[in-house]
């Protein structure tokens, strides 16, 4: 009878996703999923060109003469919301196309997985590109898009800085 030898090797412990990283996901879901239903919202709900150009015009009628910059201000408002009634239904498939692939790549980060980084980058950098697709380059348009930018690049560097926890 010969005796054979079992190697016996030590339960491995799960790897504990870090606070920090365990926040911002669930941060990043709640964005992301809210821009999803805002997609589906804008899709469903929206003015036509014509209901909104008559709304601005009302408005730009109230304003003073010499408003100056506000002026200019209302008029480029004026032309990102018609063209966002033009374009509401493919920025609204816009919107939840990056909006779903942006959970994915959350998803993967949560399960502390490096290539949902990639996922996440990319898509959150195809939405800073949506809406100057959709409705041009202008002023009121590049403000917006600057402004949501920050945090587009503040959680995309948050992530980046917990690469390290991900296999």
């Amino acid at each position: 009878m010969a005796l054979e030898e079992t190697i016996i090797s030590e339960p491995q412990k799960p790897t504990k996703r870090p606070d920090f990283l365990n926040v911002i996901c669930i941060l990043s879901f709640i964005g992301s999923g809210w821009a999803a239903i805002q997609g589906v919202v804008s899709m469903v709900s929206s003015s036509t060109p014509e209901e909104v150009a008559e709304q601005m015009d009302e408005q730009m009628s109230q304003m003073p003469d010499d408003a100056g910059f506000l002026t200019s201000f209302v008029e480029g408002s004026a032309d990102m919301a018609i063209a966002a009634a033009e374009n509401a239904v493919p920025m609204g498939v816009a919107t939840i196309v990056v909006s779903l692939a942006s959970l994915l790549g959350v998803y993967y980060m949560f399960k502390l997985q490096k290539k949902g980084f990639g996922i996440y980058a990319l898509a959150n950098l195809i939405g800073i590109a949506v809406p100057i697709i959709f409705l041009g380059a202008g002023t009121v348009v590049l403000l917006t898009v600057g402004v949501t930018s920050l945090f587009t690049f503040l959680f995309i560097g948050m992530y980046a800085a917990n690469l390290k926890h991900m296999s």
